[in-house]
């Protein structure tokens, strides 16, 4: 998990003179981060790009969990969750899977 734990720093590190511009870059996939960003938005999670960028970042900073998992033998993640109801996954290279509102009874 440290090893894992250090990429996340490290990837963030890469980007923090300018979270906004590059928070894409923390993403696993090309694109993936917008298609984020706009099913957020038609869920009514958050506001806007910047509101996500926040959202995703104070989870990381004020987290109350950090979960250690594997997913179907693949790839291990880490899912940083909130009381606020927000969680982040990242993959084993430390980029961002998701970042989402936990809501119960969702799927």
């Amino acid at each position: 998990m440290e090893k894992i734990e250090k990429k996340i720093i490290t990837n963030f590190e890469n980007v923090k003179y300018d979270i906004y511009a590059k928070f894409w870059d923390l993403w696993e996939l090309d694109g993936s981060f917008e298609r984020h960003i706009e099913k957020r938005i038609t869920l009514g999670h958050i506001d806007d790009r910047d509101d996500y960028i926040v959202k995703t970042l104070d989870c990381l900073a004020n987290s109350d969990n950090f979960i250690f998992a594997e997913h179907k033998n693949s790839w291990d993640n880490i899912c940083y969750n909130k009381s606020k109801s927000w969680a982040v996954i990242f993959n084993e290279n430390g980029k961002i899977m998701t970042s989402y509102k936990i809501e119960i009874g969702s799927k």
